[in-house]
């Protein structure tokens, strides 16, 4: 069993069955923990920078105030996980599952998130600005008081998401369904991708357009 406060080498960590371990403020910064399984695990505070976790299975794990910039966080499993108040920023997610997640408080900032499944997901007053986020899924995500400002939402799915008070200043919105979100607040302008007719609906939806 790893100890905490420690950085374990990729070989002791890869391919290994970690599922509910104790991992709390654990240093695996740049640690190899491909094809392990750590859900339900225990990643509060762990520093996780650079590390491989491809492959790993994360569902319901406790990531929260976890550092996983720059990490390889390809085909992982992380639902029903928290990442609340975690530090994902620049980091590349393709191909997982972060459905029923919560990601409230956390910095997404610049990553690059594609065919990313976010539905029932939590990311209210999370920091998403310039991050990549074409292809998602959020339908029925809780995205209130999220920094969204020059973000890429093309082809992703916001039907019946929560935008209300979210900033989507600059965000391109190209083939992005927003039926039946709820954009009260929600700050929008410049945005490619928008048509006139859209830009009126928003409006009477409740939405705040800037020039």
């Amino acid at each position: 069993m790893p100890e905490t406060s420690k950085n374990p080498t990729g070989t002791e960590l890869s391919g290994k069955d970690l599922k509910g371990e104790d991992l709390k403020n654990a240093d695996l910064s740049g640690a190899s923990i491909s094809n392990s399984n750590l859900s339900n695990a225990n990643l509060f505070g762990a520093n996780l920078t650079g590390a491989n976790l491809h492959s790993i299975d994360l569902s319901g794990a406790n990531l929260s105030s976890a550092n996983v910039s720059s990490a390889n966080l390809n085909s992982l499993n992380l639902k029903g996980s928290n990442l609340s108040n975690t530090n994902v920023s620049g980091t590349t997610i393709n191909q997982v599952d972060l459905s029923d997640t919560n990601l409230t408080n956390a910095n997404v900032s610049g990553a690059n998130l594609n065919n990313i499944d976010l539905r029932n997901s939590n990311l209210s007053n999370a920091d998403v600005s310039g991050a990549n986020l074409k292809c998602v899924d959020f339908s029925h995500a809780d995205l209130s008081n999220v920094k969204l400002m020059s973000a890429n939402l093309s082809n992703s799915n916001l039907r019946s998401a929560n935008l209300r008070s979210a900033d989507l200043r600059e965000t391109k919105l190209i083939q992005t369904d927003l039926s039946e979100a709820d954009v009260e607040n929600a700050q929008f302008g410049r945005n490619e991708g928008l048509s006139e007719q859209m830009k009126q609906d928003l409006i009477q939806r409740g939405a705040i357009f800037e020039d």
